[in-house]
């Protein structure tokens, strides 16, 4: 049968349905777009052509095979650009299936529709399968095979990529799109809930012609299965809930039957009292899952004993082990208070999560986890008894800067879940920027000579370059500059100006980002052009100590850059201590780096030194005079312990304490909060102290909503600070979670099997052909995937 040169209209299905349009005026749109209105189409053809055969046979399965040969001709559209307006977009072909199923007694028989895996669908849910078998208890009388079959593409006819796959269609997208409110239908038929519709598609279209051979819809009758084989259970989770004032264990079990019969029934047997009987669990289609509660009985604190069975069409079961589960009727929550997190280290390789929990109902805390929305990891806390609070500690992934955005889940042992609102934890930029390229170039400013430095360098951390600084070095008198960027050529520039000819400058470049990181580049040294016959001393470049802050057990290494224009002969350190004798050392040398060791000094002795160079014209050169103090005591920087908030699941308002704990080696000279919300300007809030370590400060309430990022800074009394680690909490007016999960795969248990009794079933089938043709202009425009 073919239709040729067909002429419609195409309905957008979206937020209206067919008779809406033909209901009154049109608004929220100027309705200009392909997907907003109907458009006008025409379709060269569609054909669909028809064979049936079949075999009877007395002792085993009758057979017959209905088969389809469809071809939907090329579209063309009344809108701008025609055809090309359907690019990119696929084609959708519906069938229904409309089964009365009698036994040979004429007894109606409820037909039950089989996936692939097996399972029974329904016809209110969407589900993709290539294959559809109809069954009644034990017997499958029917089948459709519509998915993985190669169609010709007009568009190109050599693909071989281009298969349809198959799907189900709810009967209330069909209702929604065509039925109006009154109970009138576009369909020449009557949509009813008995109606199974599929749905083959063509993903590869743009608007031409498809033509698949075969579809295949086979029928059969069937004198029944024998199924000795018992089903199995493939998961079991459980999560608990308090509903409407009660405690409720629900249920999700996967289950297959291999031997053919089908699953009867997935049930909860009560071991606790079995004349009370036991629960069944529902199948749902869309999870291909059974599913269903138990409900605590009483307000009482008991334990349930339970196991799973499922029991297939030929009788055939499968039971679990045996589980328990406590009912507490706790409907309340844990409470949180005191979450804090803080680098464990300066460069912040890590950071350590903690939070006190309380239970106030009867169960108490089962457990508590940090959960990193941003590599979707869990992780449980462990409970610190000296803190008591739960505690993780959670590493960094990458040195650039980086938020970690995590929230806090905190279980009773009842299934309640006390969850924070967001919170981020900022990790600064642990890596220095680089130093690409140095390049010194000989300049001419007013007819003197200068010395041109350019430099390439970029910031890898993401915090951004702060500085880039050129230090030089003249007669060991040292000079640093900022360098100036050139957005054009993109280097940093510094032009030193005009020496007295035959200078030696020796100059690095220091380039710090806006976390602190710094890096320097090694030393580079230029002669301004010498006079004709002059023979120049040598000259000193950067002079330096390791270790810079000397203890009683440190040798001081000396070095320093060292030039001529001639050779170097030797070099000296002379030091003295407390200006007593000078000592000399010899410095040995690699290149024009020459380095000496001055040996360690008790506590308190202030060393001074300078250095001494001949070259091989007998001419000496001399550094000024260093010095640095031994000293045995270490002023470290202040340590920041914690910083806590009060509530980490602020409403819009709660104002939040944020409490810091800190320590100095040799006291603290204040302690202040900022904060700010979204990316407004920080606020610097002081903090009180009611003991010499625990210092709070509160951030007012904001509206719902708001990111409120802080941190702390800490100054000790000889001018060091820390910072703690910047963080963050999300304002939520929301209510929390109040659920929590826990699963159990069996692999095992106990089976049971018997032989189902045979059945003969005759089958009457009427499949909705024409309508084909009429719920094909339904689908045919759906965006590619």
């Amino acid at each position: 049968m073919t239709f040729e040169n067909i002429t419609g209209m195409v309905f957008p299905f979206g937020s209206y349905s067919y008779f809406d349009w033909y209901q009154g005026p049109m608004a929220g749109s100027d309705f200009a777009k392909f997907d907003e209105r109907p458009t006008k189409a025409n379709v060269t053809e569609f054909n669909i052509g028809v064979q049936f055969h079949g075999q009877l046979n007395s002792t085993g399965m009758n057979q017959g095979i209905v088969k389809f040969n469809l071809t939907m001709g090329d579209w063309n559209l009344d809108a701008p650009g025609g055809r090309s307006v359907l690019t990119n977009r696929s084609l959708g072909i519906a069938f229904y299936t409309d089964v009365l199923m009698v036994s040979e007694n004429g007894v109606p028989l409820n037909a039950t529709y089989l996936g692939d895996n097996n399972q029974p669908l329904t016809n209110n849910q969407t589900t993709p399968s290539a294959n559809y078998t109809l069954a009644a208890e034990a017997a499958q009388v029917a089948s459709m095979n519509l998915g993985g079959q190669h169609y010709i593409w007009a568009k190109n006819k050599s693909a071989n990529y281009t298969t349809v796959d198959a799907q189900t269609v709810p009967v209330a997208a069909f209702e929604a799109a065509y039925a109006s409110e009154a109970g009138f239908t576009t369909t020449p038929f009557a949509i009813s809930t008995t109606q199974f519709y599929t749905l083959i598609n063509f993903k590869w279209w743009d608007g031409y012609a498809v033509s698949v051979d075969p579809v295949f819809v086979g029928y059969s009758s069937s004198k029944g299965v024998t199924d000795t084989e018992p089903p199995s259970i493939d998961s079991l989770s459980t999560e608990m809930r308090f509903v409407d004032g009660k405690e409720r264990l629900y249920f999700e079990v996967t289950a297959t039957d291999e031997g053919g019969s089908g699953i009867m029934e997935v049930r909860v047997v009560n071991l606790n009292n079995t004349a009370s009987g036991n629960w069944t669990l529902d199948y749902n289609g869309d999870t291909k899952t059974w599913t269903g509660y138990i409900e605590m009985d009483g307000t009482t604190p008991y334990t349930q004993e339970y196991r799973i069975e499922v029991i297939d069409y030929a009788g055939n079961w499968v039971a679990s082990e045996d589980y328990t589960h406590k009912f507490w009727n706790d409907p309340d929550a844990p409470t949180m208070t005191g979450l804090s997190a803080v680098p464990t280290d300066s460069s912040q390789s890590s950071i350590l999560i903690s939070v006190s929990v309380e239970d106030v109902g009867a169960s108490g805390v089962d457990r508590v986890e940090v959960y990193i929305i941003n590599t979707d990891e869990r992780i449980t806390m462990t409970y610190n008894a000296g803190t008591g609070k739960y505690e993780a500690t959670v590493s960094r992934t990458s040195n650039f800067a980086y938020e970690l955005a995590y929230k806090i889940y905190a279980y009773d042992r009842a299934g309640n879940v006390k969850v924070s609102t967001q919170l981020k934890f900022y990790f600064k930029d642990a890596m220095a920027p680089v130093i690409d390229s140095v390049k010194m170039t000989k300049g001419d400013s007013g007819g003197l000579e200068v010395l041109n430095v350019q430099a390439t360098v970029s910031d890898v951390g993401g915090s951004g370059l702060a500085t880039v600084q050129l230090t030089y070095v003249i007669n060991s008198t040292s000079t640093t500059v900022d360098m100036t960027y050139d957005s054009a050529d993109h280097v940093w520039k510094y032009t030193i100006p005009n020496q007295p000819p035959g200078t030696w400058v020796h100059f690095t470049i220091t380039a710090t980002d806006n976390e602190g990181n710094s890096v320097t580049s090694s030393e580079y040294s230029y002669q301004f052009t010498p006079e004709a016959g002059q023979d120049y001393p040598p000259s000193f470049g950067t002079v330096s100590i390791t270790p810079q802050h000397p203890t009683p057990s440190d040798d001081v290494n000396v070095t320093a850059t060292i030039t001529d224009d001639g050779t170097i002969v030797n070099a000296s350190i002379y030091y003295t201590i407390d200006n007593a004798t000078w000592v000399r050392v010899s410095m040995t040398h690699s290149g024009t780096t020459y380095w000496g060791i001055i040996p360690a000094q008790p506590d308190g002795t202030t060393v001074t030194y300078y250095i001494e160079a001949y070259d091989n014209a007998d001419q000496r050169s001399v550094t000024a005079n260093f010095s640095y103090t031994v000293s045995g005591a270490v002023d470290n920087p202040p340590t920041i312990s914690s910083v806590s908030i009060d509530n980490p699941s602020p409403t819009s308002s709660d104002s939040v304490t944020v409490t810091a704990v800190v320590s100095d080696d040799h006291g603290i000279q204040n302690v202040t909060l900022y904060y700010r919300v979204g990316s407004g300007e920080w606020v610097a809030v002081s903090m009180t102290s009611s003991d010499s370590s625990t210092y709070t400060g509160v951030i007012p309430a904001q509206p719902d909503g708001s990111v409120v990022s802080y941190y702390v800074r800490v100054f000790d009394t000889a001018g060091q600070y820390t910072d703690s680690g910047v963080q963050s909490y999300t304002v939520s007016d929301q209510t929390s979670t109040t659920t929590t999960t826990s699963e159990t795969t069996t692999t095992g248990g106990t089976t049971g099997t018997t032989e189902a009794p045979p059945m003969d079933f005759a089958l009457v089938a009427a499949i909705g052909g024409v309508a084909v043709v009429v719920i094909v202009l339904v689908l045919v425009v759906r965006k590619r995937q």
